[in-house]
């Protein structure tokens, strides 16, 4: 059987609550930060300091994490801040070498120009602040399958055009155009070209990501 769709895909982002401002959304600067690790700058949704700009914890002194999305016509600063409340802001530093294509890893370096990214879009953000590094990923969503998806024999379909409601905090992408012709098989919805990605915990040990919302585990 098949199935004829034009593929729809709704990301919803935690509500940010802020103040607004001709050039964009800002925050009231906060006096002693509450210690943690934070996104600034242009590029982002956040001009200073903010609850929701803080990441989230995902190994307790090694990983923290923030899904965002971003702008190529600014830059981003990861700030580190500690127990006296005062941030430390962290820039570009060296692009460093890893084993996915679609993860960038560089060092942060204080006191550098910031963080760019070649297109608007959502993207998770990976900081280990052990090693004093950010991973990059772009939520590139696809279906993919061992199995043909489409008459063209493709086993591989890509969400493209993503856009964002800067009033509802909601990111869209959508296959194509036009309609298309989906076969039935199992597949997977991931973000990155495998189910999953690693990133380094410490200078021995990685951490594994899933990068699957929805499917099967083997594809």
């Amino acid at each position: 059987m098949k199935t004829i769709i034009k593929l729809l895909f709704v990301f919803s982002l935690p509500f940010i609550f802020c103040r607004c401002a001709d050039d964009g959304i800002h925050y009231e600067r906060e006096i002693n930060v509450p210690e943690g690790i934070y996104l600034t700058g242009s590029a982002s949704q956040f001009s200073v300091e903010a609850i929701n700009g803080k990441m989230n914890v995902i190994k307790e002194g090694t990983l923290v994490a923030l899904n965002t999305w971003l702008t190529s016509s600014g830059d981003f600063y990861i700030s580190l801040v500690g127990p006296d409340g005062q941030p430390v802001y962290y820039g570009q530093g060296a692009l460093l070498q890893n084993d996915n294509s679609e993860v960038s890893t560089y060092s942060l370096a204080p006191g550098t120009g910031g963080f760019r990214v070649m297109e608007d879009g959502l993207y998770q953000l990976i900081v280990n602040p052990l090693l004093k590094q950010v991973n990059i990923v772009p939520f590139n969503f696809r279906l993919t399958s061992k199995f043909e998806l489409t008459e063209d024999g493709e086993n591989e379909l890509f969400l493209q055009k993503p856009s964002y409601d800067h009033i509802n905090h909601v990111a869209t992408w959508v296959s194509s155009g036009e309609l298309e012709v989906i076969l039935p098989a199992e597949f997977s919805f991931n973000y990155t070209d495998n189910t999953s990605f690693d990133v380094k915990e410490t200078d021995t040990e990685k951490y594994t990501f899933s990068s699957m919302y929805t499917g099967t585990e083997e594809v």
